[in-house]
């Protein structure tokens, strides 16, 4: 082989390799899908194991009778069933929490499935909540 056609193959495998190399970084999988930022109430995962199992798609609130009623929306981001426990957190108006007697609440996410939760708050003083979440049987 000539000396200038090897040049021309090694500069045509350098050009190869970087745009191989441009490609794997511009990669985004479709498959993998992400939670939305949890921005309207506190979301505590007690175990940082749990994060990526469970997301939170949507947290709200409303007043049925005067009493505060908090909504979440989960969704299972794995495939296999996520066995966890919840606990709703409520905040009077000065941020304080309010004495709650309900405990855990075990919960199962099925695979790659949505999952609503709903709780009436113990008091109608109740403003506010936070969400937390551990694994089952901690």
């Amino acid at each position: 082989m000539s000396r200038h056609r090897m040049s021309f193959l090694a500069v045509l495998l350098l050009v190869c390799v970087v745009a191989c190399l441009v490609a794997g970084c511009m990669f985004t999988s479709t498959d993998v899908q992400r939670t939305p930022l949890e921005l309207k109430h506190e979301i505590v995962y007690k175990e940082l194991a749990l994060k990526p199992q469970v997301g939170i798609y949507e947290t709200s609130q409303t007043r049925i009778n005067g009493i505060l009623e908090a909504r979440v929306k989960f969704k299972n981001m794995v495939n296999w069933d996520v066995k966890c426990e919840i606990r709703v957190k409520w905040l009077d108006g000065d941020g304080f929490e309010i004495k709650d007697i309900s405990g855990w609440q075990p919960i199962t996410l099925p695979d790659g499935e949505l999952y609503y939760f709903k709780e009436l708050a113990p008091s109608p003083d109740a403003e506010s909540f936070s969400i937390i979440l551990q694994t089952a049987g901690k």
